[in-house]
């Protein structure tokens, strides 16, 4: 009888063993699924506006992660279109601080970006609208320190509806996010907020734009920066 209620407890261990096997091994191969999900909602609730995100890749021994496919739609007040269509975001992490109150981002690279800027007259631009939206504080936030943000590849299109004319089409030079990055830990959305306005100082130093719109463009940008 001891025998046979021992044989009974081993089967039941070791079926219980091959279950948590098979459990870990779905968990690993489904991370990035479950991962992408969890990042779409993390930077929707951070921007306050739909993030659509196509995948998450993470490589824990190379410290990276790896978001493709990062759509940030248009705000309310705007047609329900992409403002901003990220390649790929590529994040270096350091792992000694996941677990600490500030996780540390040591480089964070966007690769390749697609921005569609709409100035609308008396409410400014999309871009605008958004950095407004992402800067308002959320509650249980986490922040992150992040020492160094650059773009590259970044492709912008401008219209506007107090100009009669075509969009213009454009790439910006490649650029590094400063202001407080670096400096203190941030929010995502307080990040996010830094790289639109970001995109809209880029956009309006370059030269042979639209004095019309430019200046209209600089003075939302005083208005976000609060000057």
């Amino acid at each position: 009888m001891l025998k046979g209620c021992l044989k009974a407890v081993l089967i039941t261990v070791g079926t219980l063993l091959i279950l948590a096997a098979v459990a870990a091994l779905l968990l690993l191969t489904r991370a990035d699924t479950y991962a992408t999900d969890a990042v779409a909602g993390a930077l929707t609730h951070a921007a306050k506006t739909e993030v659509r995100v196509d995948e998450v890749r993470i490589a824990p021994l190379r410290r990276t992660v790896e978001i493709h496919g990062l759509t940030l739609m248009n705000p309310p007040s705007f047609k329900p279109k992409p403002a901003i269509e990220v390649d790929r975001l590529a994040l270096q992490v350091d792992l000694r601080t996941v677990f600490s109150k500030s996780p540390r981002v040591e480089q964070a690279v966007v690769d390749g970006a697609h921005v569609h800027i709409r100035y609308k007259l008396a409410k400014g631009t999309n871009l605008g609208a958004l950095a407004a939206l992402a800067s308002e504080a959320g509650e249980n936030e986490r922040s992150f320190v992040i020492d160094e943000f650059r773009c590259q590849g970044v492709k912008v299109s401008l219209s506007a509806n107090v100009v009669p004319a075509p969009p213009v089409s454009f790439e910006l030079a490649p650029f590094a996010l400063s202001g407080d990055v670096g400096q203190r830990p941030l929010t995502t959305g307080e990040v996010t907020a830094i790289f639109l306005r970001t995109l809209l100082h880029e956009t309006v130093t370059l030269k042979g734009l639209l004095r019309p719109v430019g200046n209209l463009i600089r003075d939302e940008i005083r208005g976000l920066l609060g000057e």
